[in-house]
């Protein structure tokens, strides 16, 4: 996926059937967090993962999650 494509939150909780109110609980996670943006359009609101996100995920990618510390 483009890291400059837009998902809406449907989208992204489909991927997590059964769990979708903790999908939803952490995309707002990892929006305060700085790794996603909102992007508003005019048929609603659409999420992208911001720069910090692409490094975390390039981090992860590299090291392993137990190389990472969140805040």
């Amino acid at each position: 996926m483009s890291p400059h494509s837009h998902v809406p939150a449907e989208a992204f909780k489909r991927s997590f059937p059964g769990k979708e109110d903790r999908a939803q609980d952490s995309l707002e996670k990892l929006i305060k967090l700085g790794y996603v943006q909102r992007h508003p359009t005019r048929g609603g609101m659409t999420y992208q993962i911001s720069k910090e996100g692409r490094d975390l995920c390039r981090t992860l990618k590299e090291k392993g999650p137990s190389e990472l510390s969140l805040p």
